[in-house]
């Protein structure tokens, strides 16, 4: 329905005559979407799970990663779909520094995103395009646990012709929020809100703008996991009265569910002395 019905040229013909294109799929691409998205929860949530108590040398240089999901909306202008739009994305990230909520940090960064013209209930649902963007990463202090987070990366995109085609763009984020120094280890909990702006290399007049909020990765998938887990796994009443394994157990009460009660005295037993015969004087 994205695009119109038009009758056919001499050059549509001639395009016609080779039905095999060497333009890659967006919708076959997008079957790959989920394993990659799979892969990098599991790189990324064997080790969260698992913290260490050791606390960080601040004269060291330490690694703090971090991957969010990404919802946003905004619009785009140079482009055949000039209006809202709405786009959904992982961002992930290593930082490198020392350790502490007031030190800068840099670290490489990469994104795997994909855009819709209309997000319905911030969801794309009819995907246009499916992006892969690198680049470095700057955390700059602000305020304590609110660090400022900025991201300028170069990638490629696969587009449809609403979204201008394939090619290049470069695109430059903005983000801040809750992201503060993790002491125990290695991962670091984000949650954020950012803009985006980012632009098409091959017309410079084609860009877009959008806003949303970054959501930890721990958070949105893993926890929730976890917690159906236990919520299965602790079933049973806890109110419920447990079944002694030995019918003839007692409890500290005394009670028995096969044998008599146990009878507690809190004096001790006099002893008794047996009676001696006393002697009897020999009869005369």
């Amino acid at each position: 329905m994205w695009h119109a019905r038009r009758l056919p040229t001499a050059t549509s013909r001639r395009s016609n005559a080779h039905p095999r294109s060497t333009r890659p799929d967006v919708n076959s691409i997008r079957r790959f979407v989920p394993g990659l998205s799979l892969a990098l929860l599991v790189s990324l949530f064997v080790g969260p799970t698992t913290a260490s108590a050791q606390y960080a040398d601040p004269d060291d240089f330490v690694v703090q990663a971090s991957a969010r999901l990404v919802s946003g909306f905004g619009f785009a202008r140079g482009i055949p779909h000039q209006g809202l739009m709405g786009d959904q994305a992982i961002r992930a990230d290593v930082m490198f520094g020392k350790p502490g909520d007031w030190r800068f940090r840099i670290g490489p960064a990469v994104e795997l995103r994909t855009a819709c013209t209309l997000p319905i209930l911030i969801t794309c649902i009819h995907n246009q395009t499916l992006e892969g963007a690198a680049g470095p990463s700057l955390l700059i202090p602000f305020r304590e646990g609110y660090p400022l987070t900025i991201t300028p990366q170069l990638g490629y995109a696969f587009r449809r012709d609403s979204f201008g085609g394939d090619g290049f763009f470069v695109s430059n984020t903005l983000a801040w929020g809750y992201r503060p120094f993790n002491y125990f280890h290695w991962y670091a909990y984000g949650i954020n809100a950012f803009v985006n702006h980012r632009f098409h290399l091959d017309d410079p007049s084609a860009w877009e703008l959008t806003f949303g909020v970054e959501l930890d990765m721990e958070f949105a998938i893993w926890t929730p996991i976890l917690m159906i887990r236990m919520a299965f796994q602790n079933d049973e009443d806890p109110d419920a009265a447990e079944d002694p394994a030995d019918p003839n157990e007692r409890d500290v009460g005394g009670a028995s569910t096969g044998a008599e009660p146990v009878q507690r005295t809190d004096t001790e037993p006099v002893p008794t002395e047996t009676p001696t015969e006393s002697p009897t004087e020999p009869a005369p």
